[in-house]
């Protein structure tokens, strides 16, 4: 985030869709989260986010299973995918197993 505006915009729109993720996003996580989160905070169902299909569903399972920070080909596919959760892991460096977990056992 860049601004104070613009963490109390995601503030905002986490109270009104999202109110678990307050706590997240007025503790000190670091920065390269917030993309993620604000795109999770919308009031848009997450499919908008990531839409559903084999190769999406593929995908989260490698990356729950395997470290693809250094994997050239799941990351283009990631980027094509899921630009956001492409650019966290591209800027972090890891791979957010737990936060995606959820996915994989919803479908």
């Amino acid at each position: 985030m860049k601004s104070t505006a613009d963490v109390e915009k995601v503030v905002r729109l986490c109270e009104d869709n999202a109110p678990t993720l307050v706590p997240i996003i007025t503790s000190s996580v670091s920065l390269q989260w917030n993309k993620l989160l604000l795109a999770l905070s919308r009031s848009s169902p997450v499919c908008g986010l990531l839409h559903p299909s084999d190769i999406s569903l593929e995908l989260m399972k490698k990356i729950i299973e395997t470290d693809v920070t250094s994997d050239v080909a799941a990351l283009n596919q990631l980027q094509r995918e899921c630009p956001v959760l492409f650019q966290l892991i591209h800027a972090t460096k890891s791979t957010p197993h737990k936060l995606l977990s959820p996915v994989i056992e919803k479908s």
